[in-house]
């Protein structure tokens, strides 16, 4: 079981998307939950 880097909720991998984000222009990548996947692309746009 992993867990969500966002909310920290335990999850199945297959539950779990790798996305990467550029914070203070350094690209990090984060394991998040495909609800928290839908929040973080509403707030890009």
């Amino acid at each position: 079981m992993n867990s969500c880097m966002r909310c920290g909720e335990k999850l199945s991998h297959n539950y779990l998307v790798a996305i990467f984000t550029v914070i203070k222009e350094e690209r990090k990548r984060l394991i998040v939950c495909l609800k928290c996947k839908e929040i973080l692309n509403k707030k890009e746009k």
